[in-house]
């Protein structure tokens, strides 16, 4: 599970999408308890050590602290060692109607992938990231976790509403 709540942390560094314009670089700010526990639950979970796979289905919702991670299906890729299932994810994949919440932010997407070796979680089909009454939208979102890019592919649009209120 120690992986999954590393997965969790990504999310919500991928949350914080909104707050820069599309195709501009930053470095992301966002920081996130991961001590908190994570709880998952799901209709299912096959664990098939052989080729070092673990596949949530069914009303799947994973839960950290204020974080929250919903899909029809998780998919956990283990490394393998030896033909042995290593404690070491490789890549997961979530899908089916994939929504991340948390207090402030929340991204929606068709299929969620977040593979380890590259650094990068990368969100397809009708994307839509909010934070508050802003939003952004397309049909690929990019997220480069190690230097804190992100690119919006495919039909981008964004509403940026100023929270200041005119005096």
């Amino acid at each position: 599970m120690q992986l999954l709540e590393k997965f969790v942390y990504i999310v919500v560094i991928c949350l914080g999408l909104t707050s820069t314009v599309v195709g501009e670089e930053s470095k992301v700010t966002l920081k996130f308890d991961s001590t908190q526990p994570l709880e998952i639950t799901s209709s299912d979970l096959v664990l098939e050590q052989s080729i070092g796979h673990a596949t949530f289905t069914g009303d799947v919702i994973a839960k950290q602290g204020d974080l929250i991670l919903t899909a029809t299906k998780v998919l956990v890729e283990y490394l393998m060692e030896n033909g042995e299932m290593t404690g070491e994810m490789k890549r997961l994949l979530a899908s089916g109607g994939v929504t991340i919440i948390n207090a402030l932010q929340a991204a929606e997407a068709t299929e969620v992938v977040y593979d380890v070796a590259k650094d990068t979680i990368i969100m397809v089909g009708n994307v839509l990231v909010t934070e508050g009454a802003s939003a952004t939208s397309g049909n690929k979102l990019t997220i480069n976790l190690t230097t804190g890019s992100r690119r919006m592919e495919g039909n981008v649009r964004t509403i940026i509403i100023s929270d200041k209120k005119s005096e």
